[in-house]
């Protein structure tokens, strides 16, 4: 009955259709990531963001950014916008064969669809550019007329490509979908940054880049809505679509099964880290091992520490050494936290150990968990304070130094083996 009474008009149905959308994409946030926490990391993140932007504006760039070329910026201007906005959700269902294929009702939902495509496209095209405006303003000399002249051109032939790809996902199948695919996707960006160039000593090749897009996208739009004899394989792609924020959020949060190999991939050999042959410097290497040969973490680790190293070039002076002790005290946490976790695994009580032992263990234990991240932090703080490649080698080997130091208390501070009331030696 709510199916039927929801067709009476496709501007309705097609309302009801984004709003469960929108409802679902929620839920599924909801499902994974808890919202309080969410808030104590956004907002502080959102106040951090906004100063580090306004500084942009108002104080010196990184020197560094002027020796990029300015096809870079389209390059990564594309690419954010196209993350951003996802691909073309027609909101097409199953149901819709028995009640909408009669009375162009299934064109109508399509026909909104695509704009509201278009909308995200010029809503994202919009964030990406306000991010990106510091740098193309004060570098590269853009006024607000070439700002939006590049937006519209962004909007347009991103919307051209997502017309584009969903016709080749709906018509090809195989290894020519394929090729098909990341063939066109690859000609559009080149086409965009060969524009965006062009339009930057005149903006009429971008204004007219837009325009055929626009004429191109009018022209597909057409053939879409006359195109028959692709019901299920438009239902398939949308539900390719409107599944791609769940299958992100279960691959960060659901580990994939582990193959099992003769030997791990990193460590084959099980020699020792440090020099010492002392049961708790032992016990410390084991649990340093386990973590490394993790992929999951491995991963997350090097994505935290390169990211952070990175992050630590775009403040100044006092503010980056603000930022390092923030992501240096936040590794030593989650390191922390891994350390707990490892002496409460079930299999640690089937082993003959003393009590004291993982108290004794965990100040090598952290340091062999904390030296790679912070050595590469204090290295992109060395080269963000010196700006020269004899700060990264200073870097290093305060790296080596501080990891030693903080190491030697910092999992004191957080707590040692909970449940457990044991005296540290």
């Amino acid at each position: 009955m709510r199916l039927v009474m929801s067709t009476d008009h496709p501007r309705r149905l097609f309302r009801r259709r984004l709003q469960d959308y929108v409802i679902k994409q929620y839920r599924n946030i909801r499902a994974v990531i808890d919202l309080i926490v969410l808030l104590y990391i956004f907002v502080p993140g959102l106040l951090l963001g906004g100063w580090l932007y306004i500084g942009l504006w108002d104080e010196g760039l990184p020197r560094e950014l002027e020796s990029f070329p300015y096809s870079i910026w389209p390059a990564l201007l594309y690419f954010l916008v196209r993350i951003m906005a996802g691909g073309l959700v027609l909101f097409v269902e199953d149901a819709d064969v028995l009640f909408l294929r009669r009375g162009g009702w299934l064109q109508a939902v399509m026909i909104r669809s695509m704009v509201f495509s278009a909308l995200t496209l010029l809503l994202a095209g919009a964030l990406g550019l306000g991010l990106l405006a510091p740098v193309l303003v004060r570098i590269y000399g853009l006024g607000i007329e070439d700002i939006w002249v590049l937006m519209l051109g962004t909007v347009m032939l991103l919307w051209m490509e997502q017309l584009t790809i969903h016709l080749i996902q709906v018509k090809r199948s195989g290894v020519r979908r394929f090729v098909l695919r990341y063939g066109t996707q690859t000609g559009f960006i080149a086409a965009y940054v060969a524009l965006a160039q062009a339009g930057r000593l005149s903006p009429a090749w971008l204004l007219g880049g837009a325009a055929a897009a626009f004429l191109a996208s009018m022209i597909l739009m057409r053939y879409r809505l006359r195109l028959q004899g692709t019901f299920d394989a438009d239902v398939r792609e949308d539900a390719r679509q409107k599944e791609r924020l769940t299958a992100f959020l279960l691959s960060s949060a659901v580990d994939k099964p582990s193959r099992t190999a003769a030997r791990p991939w990193i460590f084959r050999h099980s020699n020792r880290l440090l020099k010492s042959g002392d049961a708790a410097v032992r016990f410390a290497e084991l649990g340093a091992k386990s973590f490394y040969r993790s992929w999951v973490y491995l991963r997350l680790y090097v994505l935290y520490s390169v990211l952070g190293a990175v992050l630590l070039q775009l403040p100044p002076y006092p503010a980056n050494l603000l930022v390092y002790a923030g992501l240096v005290l936040l590794l030593a946490y989650w390191m922390n936290s891994y350390r707990l976790l490892f002496i409460q695994r079930s299999f640690m009580k089937m082993l003959p150990l003393d009590e004291q032992l993982p108290f004794r263990a965990g100040a090598p234990f952290m340091f062999l968990l904390m030296l790679p991240g912070v050595v590469l932090l204090t290295l992109g703080v060395g080269l963000s304070l010196f700006h020269a490649w004899w700060g990264a080698v200073l870097g290093l080997a305060a790296g080596i130094f501080i990891t030693w130091w903080i190491s030697s208390w910092i999992w004191k501070v957080f707590g040692g083996w909970k449940g457990r009331r044991l005296k540290l030696k």
